[in-house]
């Protein structure tokens, strides 16, 4: 297992008010290098206030959030292709399972590397706005597994009970991987602005966007309903458009505190092409194609409450 950390970048210009921040992912054990000195000076990946310009390694990078969820590790054999059919061993070895359990079922891609933002390119394209999605380095930092579909049409991320369950598929999945998974959540803010010094100089960027894991993310999600007042989702709502302010505030998590938290709109690969005017084609579509009712992306390891 790989876990994931998430931390944050921002970004600030001469003449120009407010800032724009970007999320960035590593796995522990990977942390991303200092941005290099003079290079980037309106970039900051590191508390700049408390600990100078300069970047350094020994420096906590900035909003770091420690195990912000999981992958599978992409160094574990069981993931690796290892005929170049495009199965992984891990993907073939559910299926044998299946037919041990007396059933029949066609080979799937289960697993897929999930590649993650990880590192903000740096040089002559950052010295002036905007600070986009195209100006940052990606990494496949694990693997992520397709989410399941109920009898319902519900998608759901199976734990110990499906793998102890009727289904040959899940109960063979469970024998393989042995861990109870969640889902893992994109959420997009509101595009940001800045502004130089009149009103002619205002420029709308990309918004910022960030991942957030199932068991995070139930706990402070809402529609906005009546007279635009948050409503927790029901299993019955979780269709509908939700939101959640971000960082969140668990003990009063639907009322936004200016200045601190943004709004985010929990979003679905088609919800990110159509924001972004791009594909994501640095995500599989394999294991993102699943139509899931709540706009969950993937499932990954559980990790805590």
């Amino acid at each position: 297992m790989s876990i994931i950390n998430q931390y944050s970048c921002i970004s600030r210009y001469d003449g120009i008010d407010n800032r724009i921040e970007r999320y960035f992912y590593f796995a522990a054990g990977d942390a991303p290098p200092a941005l290099p000195s003079g290079v980037a000076v309106n970039v900051f990946c590191h508390d700049y206030l408390k600990d100078g310009f300069n970047d350094n390694p020994a420096y906590k990078r900035l909003t770091q959030i420690a195990g912000h969820f999981a992958l599978w590790n992409r160094q574990d054999s069981r993931f690796v292709d290892d005929d170049n059919d495009g199965f992984s061993i891990a993907d073939q070895l559910v299926k044998q399972e299946v037919e041990k359990l007396g059933a029949t079922i066609s080979q799937k891609k289960y697993f897929s590397l999930f590649p993650l933002p990880y590192y903000p390119v740096v040089g002559a394209n950052t010295q002036e706005p905007p600070f986009t999605i195209e100006e940052q380095i990606s990494r496949n930092s694990g693997l992520a597994l397709r989410p399941f579909i109920d009898q319902n049409g519900k998608s759901f991320c199976p734990d110990y009970n499906d793998y102890k369950g009727d289904s040959p598929e899940l109960v063979a999945l469970g024998r393989i991987i042995g861990t109870p998974t969640e889902g893992l959540y994109l959420g997009v803010g509101e595009a940001q602005t800045v502004t130089g010094d009149n009103i002619s100089q205002i420029q709308r960027i990309e918004p910022n966007f960030l991942y957030i894991r199932e068991n995070v993310l139930k706990k402070i999600w809402f529609h906005f309903g009546a007279n635009n007042l948050p409503i927790k989702p029901t299993e019955e709502t979780e269709n509908q458009r939700t939101y959640f302010y971000w960082p969140p505030d668990f003990s009063n998590p639907y009322i936004k505190k200016e200045g601190y938290q943004d709004l985010y709109t929990v979003s679905s690969r088609n919800d990110f092409e159509l924001i972004f005017q791009r594909q994501s084609d640095s995500l599989d579509e394999t294991i993102t194609e699943t139509i899931t009712h709540d706009r969950k992306f993937v499932c990954v390891p559980k990790v805590g409450e």
